[in-house]
């Protein structure tokens, strides 16, 4: 069953793994120091979640905007579209989700983030720095190049993980703003497996781990109402 899967997504690839490298290659060359800067938006949005700032939220919402707006017309329509047919359609599904962050998270300001952290807050707090710090320096390892690594608000898998993080560290139970990044998700990983890249366990236990947690009714959002 595996096999045939297998070969069905590969059907959709109209790119070697080496060809994939390459344009990563290419694009980091040419996008740098974004990535430097990135960690550094990626590191304020912690002092902001912590600070009492009124607009905080909004910040770290419209950073967020920014990095889903770049990878989507940047990276996916402008150099992933070279070699890869559906990048246009990934193009849009990170266009899409930046305009949800930026109505919801920036315009109508209803996505907050919680202090002091709660238990499924920590949780968010590992996977945003595991992709901020940890993520590119194993996909550089596992390419034996730091120039194809996958960096935090110019890569699009560090990005939707981080930004995954991020909204496991919200007070909103809404599970709609994480449709569109476990989508992502479950598609990376898909070809990751497809070119027999290793992120690919990853991608896709870092998912199914949030699906559990967030997507689906948990009992780590069952508080104890006071007695009256």
């Amino acid at each position: 069953m595996f096999e045939s899967l297998f070969f069905f997504l590969a059907d959709f690839l109209m790119f070697t793994p080496e060809n994939y490298l390459r344009l990563i290659s290419h694009y980091n060359r040419e996008t740098w120091p974004l990535p430097l800067l990135a960690l550094l938006l990626g590191t304020a949005n912690l002092v902001l979640i912590k600070s009492r700032y009124l607009h905080r939220d909004r910040l770290i919402n419209l950073s967020l905007v920014c990095h889903w707006l770049w990878v989507g017309i940047v990276f996916h329509y402008y150099y992933f579209s070279a070699i890869n047919w559906a990048a246009p359609a990934f193009a849009l599904l990170f266009v899409l989700q930046a305009v949800q962050l930026a109505i919801f998270g920036v315009l109508q300001n209803k996505i907050h983030y919680q202090t002091p952290l709660t238990q499924l807050s920590y949780i968010g707090l590992f996977i945003y720095l595991f992709a901020l710090l940890f993520y590119p320096g194993i996909t550089a390892y596992l390419h034996q190049d730091w120039q194809q690594a996958g960096y935090y608000g110019v890569s699009a898998d560090a990005t939707c993980l981080a930004t995954m993080g991020l909204l496991l560290m919200t007070k909103s139970r809404s599970r709609y703003y994480l449709i569109l990044p476990l989508i992502w998700c479950l598609l990376s990983a898909a070809m990751a497996w497809v070119m027999a890249f290793k992120q690919a366990s990853i991608l896709l236990l870092i998912a199914v781990f949030i699906c559990l947690f967030k997507t689906f009714p948990a009992p780590i959002y069952r508080k104890k109402q006071p007695r009256t």
